[in-house]
């Protein structure tokens, strides 16, 4: 639960082109140029890597009002990335961010009100932020809320407000989330106890690469996810065949595994499930981009040029005639990711 940072180069900065391209529309007082070159600089992505000066243009940005600039601002006054430390200046200018609606600036700025650096420790305050981001869409701001919620130690805890934000994290993609709220389901804490669905978000999370929720499902089940979900073998439908009806009462589901690359920011991202067996692979990898442009690219493209297309997917979704084999495929997806030196996304995807 440590600050978020985010600096490594996405598909909004690529959109700026060359760094001499960037470098000139800050200089014309382009914001989000100043933010795309400032973490350029920060990265040495193409260029000499220079964190002062990257550093220095977040806060060129923030002070034209770029609430991602001003969150990056704040980080390098947390850490020493490029300026001097200064806990307070920090988290006003996570509370500036914040105010400018980056979700990232809430959640940091939470972070400094519940460890009390830079602020007086409150954790009310820090709810606050937390839920702010949340409501904003960052998955791992409604985990933060989740545990302040299950944890208070100067205010009230609330278990079942715990278990509704754990619920919205695991649902934008935050495994972590996924794993508490599983825990939650199968103590009965703050909700129904469930052991059905503690055992589906254990799965979820595991399968998604989440370790502590495979040990988990262990525990509660005696065996690894991988062996848990005895779906029948389905082969692929044909490609003219009509769709069936894809509802989580439909017994006829087989493993599917969904990629999806973006070239620019050289990013793969990857879900293994279930769907149902009428389901075509070109409806499902119709399906998956949606999501992932909706849940993942709002956040990259924010401050891409008005107008701007979201970046371009090559999507793809194969069914296989057996867990094991689907995990198998998975596991040589993520291994072809490392040697190409491609940034690899655990996403969670529910076709139903």
């Amino acid at each position: 639960m440590a600050l978020i940072f985010t600096g490594l180069s996405t598909g909004a900065d690529a959109q700026t082109a060359t760094p001499a391209a960037q470098e000139a529309a800050c200089n014309a007082n382009d914001a989000a140029a100043c933010t795309a070159f400032g973490v350029r600089l920060t990265d040495g992505a193409g260029i000499a890597k220079d964190q002062k000066r990257g550093a220095d243009l977040f806060l060129k940005a923030c002070n034209l009002n770029n609430g991602r600039g001003c969150m990056l601002w704040g980080y390098a006054l947390s850490t020493g990335r490029g300026a001097y430390v200064n806990a307070p200046q920090a988290a006003s200018y996570y509370e500036k961010s914040c105010k400018l609606k980056y979700a990232i600036g809430c959640n940091n700025h939470g972070i400094m009100f519940r460890d009390g650096r830079g602020e007086v420790k409150n954790e009310i305050f820090a709810l606050s932020n937390f839920a702010k981001s949340c409501r904003m869409g960052f998955a791992e701001g409604c985990r933060n809320e989740g545990v302040l919620h299950a944890d208070a130690t100067t205010m009230k805890s609330n278990r079942t407000l715990a278990v509704v934000a754990f619920d919205k994290g695991c649902t934008l993609g935050d495994l972590d989330s996924c794993n508490k709220q599983a825990w939650h389901v199968q103590q009965g804490l703050g909700t129904q106890r469930d052991l059905a669905q503690a055992e589906q978000l254990y799965v979820k999370a595991c399968l998604g690469g989440f370790e502590l929720a495979c040990k988990n499902a262990q525990l509660l089940t005696g065996k690894r996810p991988e062996k848990l979900a005895a779906a029948p073998a389905i082969k692929q439908a044909p490609a003219g065949a009509a769709s069936a009806v894809t509802t989580p009462s439909n017994p006829a589901v087989g493993p599917m595994v969904c990629s999806a690359f973006m070239t620019e920011g050289n990013k793969m991202f990857l879900a293994w499930g279930f769907s149902a067996a009428g389901t075509r692979s070109v409806e499902l990898a119709r399906a998956f981009a949606q999501m992932l442009r909706e849940k993942r690219y709002a956040a990259a493209s924010m401050y891409a040029p008005a107008g701007s297309p979201p970046p371009d997917l090559t999507v793809d979704c194969r069914w296989h005639e057996t867990a094991d084999q689907a995990a198998e495929f998975k596991d040589k997806l993520i291994a072809g990711a490392a040697r190409n030196r491609i940034t690899y996304v655990p996403t969670t995807f529910n076709p139903f």
